[in-house]
């Protein structure tokens, strides 16, 4: 039986450049996204679900990505599988490459790049709404200098202020709900690994005493 398929996290991360240039291409279209979406100056339920899926997104198929290069280098250079007894070659199956392979996994390192670009893009996106509001009602003063000024003072005003802290709030419990589903998950997989392990003792044991 396969285990089911859940996201899990990994300590390691053999492909850091690669993660981080694809969730840090993430929080720009993030950021991009969630800007738009200000400028409706309206609350919707989406920007915070944007804000979260789409770096977690990158940093999954980062890790995707990843495996997927060390596994055809690996394949690259041994394209023959020794058989038991190591007596002959036996050419690998053309569809052995889809065996074992995982999806939704995602690094520490991954994760970590992932939420706090999740929390950067609200801001950012909030910052540039507001600058660009203020922009058009001072014209005289440059847009880097606004730009300063509202990254100092965006928590004085009380909409924006609102809109931060309502999007992160609907952001930590979108983050709480996935990591709480990860660490189900992740019981249920040692769950059924545990059983199938014990189910081949089992299955060994009957079998030799067959024979006894």
């Amino acid at each position: 039986m396969d285990a089911p398929k859940y996201m899990t996290l990994e300590k390691k991360d053999k492909h850091k450049l690669l993660t981080f240039s694809g969730v840090f291409l993430s929080f720009i279209v993030t950021t991009f996204i969630l800007y738009i979406l200000a400028q409706n100056k309206e609350s919707t339920i989406y920007a915070p679900i944007i804000a979260v899926a789409f770096p977690l997104l990158a940093g999954i198929g980062a890790n995707y990505l990843g495996k997927k290069s060390d596994k055809k280098k690996r394949d690259n250079q041994d394209s023959w599988n020794i058989d038991g007894n190591g007596l002959e070659k036996i050419k690998k199956s053309r569809f052995s490459k889809f065996s074992n392979r995982q999806f939704g996994d995602i690094s520490y390192f991954g994760a970590i790049l992932s939420l706090i670009a999740t929390y950067l893009s609200i801001y950012l996106s909030e910052v540039l709404n507001l600058t660009e509001s203020l922009h058009v009602q001072y014209p005289d003063n440059s847009f880097s200098a606004i730009f300063i000024s509202v990254i100092k003072n965006i928590f004085k005003e009380n909409w924006s202020r609102k809109y931060l802290v309502g999007y992160w709030i609907w952001a930590t419990i979108f983050i709480i709900i996935l990591m709480g589903t990860t660490i189900w998950g992740v019981k249920q997989i040692e769950k059924m690994r545990k059983k199938e392990q014990e189910q081949r003792e089992r299955n060994k044991n009957n079998n030799i005493s067959k024979f006894n």
